[in-house]
């Protein structure tokens, strides 16, 4: 079956006075028709 969307190795950072942070160390999904992914957090967290 196609994947509508797939990740590989995702990565995210950010930086903070105290330095970088690792939010994302090296995931991977897919999705594929018929299927459904949410993002999921509390308000204000950087969902966007």
């Amino acid at each position: 079956m196609q994947k509508l969307l797939e990740v590989q190795d995702l990565h995210v950072s950010f930086h903070v006075r105290g330095g970088d942070v690792q939010a994302v160390r090296g995931i991977g999904f897919h999705v594929q028709p018929g299927e459904a992914i949410a993002i999921v957090g509390e308000s204000g967290c950087g969902k966007a």
